[in-house]
């Protein structure tokens, strides 16, 4: 899936535990009505990703300069909050606030995953749900090894503990990706 390059701003105390995403200077509002079929697709696939990362932004998509579709403000994502960080940082209000590291990554919301599907095929059909229903068998599949690069860079501003709040997050999402791709399966051959 097409996305923004991002870096993480270190040695500036200012800026720690910021981020600098690509700019993109002539951004253009994207329209699922006059979408090309690519683009279409990879719609439907950000939307599945939304579900699999219990994001709580919005939906913001946009075209870059070759007409291709990427998605905004994916930092709420993860079930990852202030307080999770301040409880991995070993911050006392973050152990208040967050007394089990757990709770937020086996909260995986795993009936909104048909609920978006269901919403999804009655509103734009069986293109639209192939596109989701692929994204999910991605992810299902997705080798987490070619993030260990990431974690090294995350680390250098979070705590350690962090990536390896990431990589159980992501083992615990392959799982639920399979446990509903087995689910859609098996109802597909009961109709």
């Amino acid at each position: 899936m097409y996305t923004q390059d991002v870096k993480l701003i270190i040695g500036n105390r200012d800026y720690r535990r910021s981020a600098a995403i690509c700019y993109v200077p002539s951004i253009k509002e994207f329209s699922l009505k006059t979408s090309s079929e690519e683009n279409f697709k990879a719609y439907f696939e950000f939307e599945a990703l939304y579900v699999i990362l219990n994001e709580a932004d919005s939906h913001e998509y946009y075209l870059d300069e070759q007409e291709r579709l990427f998605k905004l403000d994916n930092a709420a994502s993860f079930n990852v909050e202030p307080t999770t960080v301040m409880k991995l940082d070993g911050n006392p209000i973050g152990h208040l606030l967050l007394p089990d590291i757990n709770a937020p990554l086996n909260n995986v919301c795993y009936d909104y995953y048909e609920i978006v599907y269901e919403q999804i095929l009655e509103k734009h059909g069986k293109k639209a749900i192939e596109a989701y229903l692929s994204a999910i068998k991605r992810f299902s599949e997705f080798d987490e090894t070619v993030l260990f690069e990431a974690y090294a860079d995350l680390e250098k501003q979070y705590p350690k503990v962090l990536s390896f709040y990431y990589d159980d997050f992501i083992k615990i999402r392959k799982d639920v990706c399979r446990k509903f791709l087995d689910e859609v399966k098996n109802k597909g051959a009961g109709r």
